[in-house]
């Protein structure tokens, strides 16, 4: 979703002009921002997931949640989307437990786009 190409078909910049990591995040949790996720693993019939995976398309696995800023106590699998403003960073913590550190963490500047893409 952070990918420039991505974010120049979204709505993100159009809603938030200053583009702040905190603003993606508050966005990519907003309605407009969730309809860009990729499908749950558990919201898709089988030929239709068999058919995504066949083209590489990305899903949410069903035991995983993705969680806006924090570990959530009362989930177990989850991605945690938070943001850094002063190092202008979206940031993925992965984590099997919320009670563990994160098993993957993954760190994105978030792209400036030229106001021509956008308008």
């Amino acid at each position: 979703m952070i990918a420039p190409k991505q974010l120049e078909r979204s709505s993100f910049y159009v809603i938030y002009p200053e583009g702040t990591p905190a603003q993606f995040v508050k966005w990519m949790f907003s309605v407009f921002g969730t309809a860009g996720w990729p499908p749950a693993e558990d919201s898709i019939d089988e030929e239709a997931l068999e058919g995504a995976r066949a083209l590489r398309i990305p899903i949410i696995p069903r035991d995983v949640s993705i969680i806006r800023d924090k570990p959530d106590p009362e989930v177990g699998k989850q991605l945690v989307v938070r943001s850094d403003d002063q190092k202008g960073m979206v940031i993925l913590e992965g984590y099997l437990s919320h009670n563990q550190p994160p098993a993957l963490i993954r760190e994105w500047k978030l792209p400036v786009l030229a106001r021509e893409n956008i308008e």
